[in-house]
This record gives structure tokens, C-alpha cells and sequence, in this order.
């Protein structure tokens, strides 16, 4: 059990957030502005925790916001606190994020063909990549050509 707020008509964190989570699914916008104050910490901080580029935070933070809102339409109380299920739905939706980013930035060397024509190159190369004097250009599962540097 929680602890109530000092008062006898106070609610727990707990019930408050329920309540919250109650109004934001009859479409209260207010309530979710509420909820946004007290979540906004807890998605910057785990936000930061990704060590992300600065300019992928904004991002990264705005899945946070999106995950809370998902978090309180889908909450049905079955034992278990919003507060725990939110914050799980929050650190996958920016897992995801994360997860989505790191493979847009390995396709950027990505090379795109047709009919055996390279038509496309957005190839950007960084000492990690050179091993041995030479990185092999990749296209899907398949290597097609290795260059060699120097």
C-alpha cells in the first residue's frame, strides 16, 4: 500500500495518477498535461540514459510523450501501478527509437543497385570501418565489392 499525501481527502501518488489516467481516457487534455508534468523527469532522464546524438533527444524524448499517452489508454488496473507500467512502455517505445535509429545510421553506407548499376552511393566510411586497409561495401546480407584503401 501507499502512503497517503498529508490530509485526510488527499490521495496517494498512486490513486492520483489513476485518476489521471482515468480522465485522459474520456479525453481530458488537461489530465494528460498533468501526467506530462510528472512523467517529463523520468522520459528526460531515460532519454539521456540512450547517449544518443543531442539532436536525436528531442526525438527520442517525443517517443517518451507518445508512450506515456499509449501507456494511459491501454492501463487497465490489474494489480500492478501505472506508474510501473507506464515507465515500462516508455523505456520500450525509446528502446525501439534507439533500436530504429542505430539501423537507419548502418544503412547510410548502404549502397543501392539496379540492375547491377549502382545508381546510388551515400557511403560514409570511419577509421572503425577500415580493417586491414580496406572495408567491403555492403549491400543487404551481401558483400559485392571490397575496396581497398591507401
Amino acid at each position: 500500500m501507499s502512503e497517503k499525501i498529508v490530509g485526510s481527502n488527499s490521495l496517494s501518488k498512486a490513486e492520483k495518477e489513476e485518476q489521471l489516467v482515468k480522465a485522459v481516457k474520456n479525453n481530458d487534455t488537461l489530465s494528460f498535461v498533468e501526467l506530462l508534468g510528472i512523467y517529463s523527469r523520468i522520459i528526460s532522464i531515460l532519454a539521456l540514459s540512450f547517449n544518443l546524438p543531442r539532436d536525436e533527444f528531442d526525438d527520442l524524448c517525443q517517443e517518451g510523450r507518445i508512450a506515456l499517452y499509449k501507456a494511459c489508454i491501454g492501463y487497465e488496473d490489474k494489480g500492478g501501478t501505472f506508474s510501473t507500467y507506464a515507465s515500462a512502455c516508455i523505456k520500450n517505445a525509446m528502446t525501439d527509437f534507439a533500436m530504429h535509429y542505430g539501423k537507419q545510421k548502418s544503412n547510410e553506407s548502404a549502397v543501392s543497385i539496379d540492375d547491377n548499376k549502382v545508381t546510388d552511393i551515400s557511403l560514409k566510411v570511419t577509421l572503425a570501418d577500415i580493417k586491414d586497409g580496406s572495408f567491403t561495401i555492403r549491400s543487404g546480407k551481401k558483400n559485392f565489392r571490397k575496396v581497398i584503401v591507401g
